[in-house]
């Protein structure tokens, strides 16, 4: 199902962390749980730079008052990525062809190289230098027979 939402970001960061959005779509979807169990395959409107963050939310709707049946909707891989830069897949856990519709969120992420983090106002804190170790090689003690012979001819 295609998605309602597609939005071009770029100005949005992190100083703290380094991070900033640069893409976002969301929008709506709908899943069935197929006899094979396998995954429903969803595209975005234009690929992404980088793999994407995909946050997948049940939507009942606004009939609050039909019957609510119990399932799990995840990102399903089939054999690669469960998200990649062109789309998602959608499992879902219900009895064979039970649908239910979700809203989803895809927010591309990229790492700074450079952070614009403010400097700190205390210093951070020292630590020592790791100690100097030595190892030593024991021996083992010799094991005389004569002394435990001696001990038990003395009787």
């Amino acid at each position: 199902m295609a998605s309602d939402l597609t939005y071009e970001l770029g100005a949005l960061w992190d100083n703290e962390h380094g991070l900033h959005l640069t893409a976002l779509e969301g929008g709506t979807g709908s899943v069935t749980r197929l006899q094979n169990g396998g995954a429903t395959r969803f595209t975005f409107k234009k690929p992404f730079k980088h793999i994407p963050h995909v946050q997948l939310t049940m939507d009942r709707g606004d009939n609050t008052s039909a019957p609510f049946k119990n399932c799990f909707i995840y990102l399903l891989s089939n054999g690669g990525p469960a998200v990649d830069h062109d789309g998602f897949s959608v499992g879902i856990f219900a009895p064979v062809g039970f649908n239910t519709k979700f809203r989803y969120m895809a927010i591309g992420i990229s790492e700074s190289t450079t952070t614009n983090t403010p400097k700190r106002k205390t210093p951070p804190t020292k630590t020592a230098p790791p100690k100097k170790t030595t190892t030593k090689t024991l021996k083992a003690p010799a094991n005389d027979e004569d002394e435990n012979d001696e001990e038990e001819e003395e009787e």
